[in-house]
């Protein structure tokens, strides 16, 4: 009994088993003391959308985003990097109504960048706060529409000689 006894402990105790038992045991623990007794400090969750047409598939994924800050309670606030010459009506118009909802829960600043017109304005004026730089181009809602049959709506400039 006693040569088993001490079989068993030398396996132990050499470092290929003790090692990884130890490091497994340490990330139990770590996980306990980060999820139950010091669950961390309140975030600010950071949407960075860049520069983009906004279609109804980046809308619904950024919506997902906005969702996932509302559900989360430690995201005390949410910050939205925005760069977009804009969007289709229905894409700009969910993200607005997004907006509306998260701002309810939790504040909700959009920082403007270089560009945000048209459908990424109005999605904008869903937020509590917006800032823009000097730099930045702002504003322009409004809608285009150009028919798949006919002349465009808009039509060609002559040329000087035209």
């Amino acid at each position: 009994m006693g040569g088993r006894a001490t079989a068993l402990f030398r396996l132990l105790a050499a470092w290929y088993i003790s090692g990884p038992a130890l490091a497994l045991l340490g990330l139990l623990l770590g996980a306990f003391v980060f999820f139950t007794i010091a669950p961390g400090k309140p975030k600010v969750g950071v949407i960075d959308v860049p520069f983009t047409v906004l279609t109804d598939d980046t809308a619904f994924v950024i919506a997902e985003f906005l969702h996932y800050a509302g559900r989360r309670d430690d995201i005390k606030a949410v910050v939205i990097k925005l760069n977009s010459p804009g969007s289709v009506g229905a894409a700009g118009d969910l993200l607005y109504l997004e907006t509306r909802k998260l701002r309810e829960k939790k504040p909700v600043v959009i920082a403007m960048n270089d560009v945000v017109a048209s459908g990424a304005f109005m999605w904008s004026m869903g937020a509590n706060y917006t800032y823009a730089k000097p730099t930045s181009w702002v504003g322009s809602v409004g809608v285009f529409i150009q028919f798949f049959v006919g002349p465009p709506v808009i039509p060609v400039t002559p040329d000087r000689e035209g």
